[in-house]
């Protein structure tokens, strides 16, 4: 089976590096240098945090999950994958076998900003994915002539 990759599409930023630049001015109007450190020290890796891609990757294993942290999750512990519709958007949902449920950060439908018109054919290529690996495995066949 050939790896599916869903990534959320990248926009540019429309305001450049303005506030970038806004944020590193209001730093350097604090007097203390130990001030300034300390917010830098703060708000770098929450930056890396925010910039971070979130995707999915389907493979014939499982799903590897990106965003945060990675996750991997083996076929065997999926329990069942619906679309959750709890909030304005509409997302992909696993549900393991421990009854925790995990949100796939893509592919995601935000009805408000975008609507994704292959939505559905993600959807059910995770699927496909899920039950082909998830069958159970055929029975010993008799290999003899005749048999």
């Amino acid at each position: 089976m050939e790896d599916l990759v869903y990534k959320r599409p990248r926009t540019a930023n429309q305001f450049g590096t303005f506030p970038l630049a806004a944020g590193g001015a209001l730093v350097m109007q604090i007097p203390n240098a130990v001030y300034q450190l300390a917010i830098g020290v703060a708000v770098v890796p929450l930056v890396i945090l925010v910039a971070r891609e979130r995707s999915t990757r389907v493979t014939a294993a499982g799903i590897t999950v990106r965003a945060v942290r990675s996750r991997f999750i083996p076929w065997e512990q999926i329990d069942a994958i619906t679309v959750d519709t709890e909030t304005d958007d509409r997302a992909i949902a696993v549900r393991l076998l421990d009854g925790s449920r995990l949100r796939l950060p893509e592919p995601v439908e935000r009805h408000r900003r975008t609507r994704d018109p292959e939505f559905d054919d993600k959807y059910s290529a995770i699927v496909a994915a899920w039950l082909r690996s998830s069958a159970p495995a055929p029975a010993e066949a008799d290999l003899r002539p005749g048999g």
